[in-house]
């Protein structure tokens, strides 16, 4: 006696075989298994080369923050100079005013024993440049 709640004929669970020869099957896995490689082999090469171009852009970007930071060292340094220098200059308009006195046709006259010591310049130029050479 069969128990089978549905009757289906012999024949249908014979599959038919697509592949008869196992040759033909074992030469089609060998294909894919070598595309397969092949792909991976691929990959690990485009990592490589990313890698390599991350590397060489860190290089290249250390090297562009490096010269900004001379750059801007050498600025400063300007800056520093130029505002000493009109310091030395503001310092030089001032001691040469007061050392000098206008008469009354607004001509100036140079002050001879009265006021303020005429100033050496040369020195005094001198000494802030020493003083500069220090702060740098």
């Amino acid at each position: 006696m069969k128990l089978s709640l549905i009757d289906v004929s012999d024949d249908y669970y014979k599959d038919e075989l697509f592949f008869s020869d196992p040759e033909e099957l074992k030469q089609i896995f060998i294909k894919l298994e070598d595309d397969n490689l092949s792909k991976i082999h691929e990959q690990q090469e485009m990592a490589h080369a990313f890698e390599a171009l991350v590397t060489k852009e860190a290089k290249v970007r250390e090297r562009l923050q490096h010269n900004f930071d001379e750059q801007s060292k050498t600025r400063d340094e300007y800056v520093v100079k130029i505002k000493t220098a009109q310091g030395i200059l503001n310092l030089l308009k001032r001691k040469t005013a007061s050392a000098m006195v206008y008469d009354q046709s607004g001509a100036e006259v140079a002050v001879k024993g009265k006021g303020p010591a005429p100033v050496d310049f040369t020195k005094l130029l001198g000494t802030l440049r020493e003083r500069i050479k220090v702060i740098h």
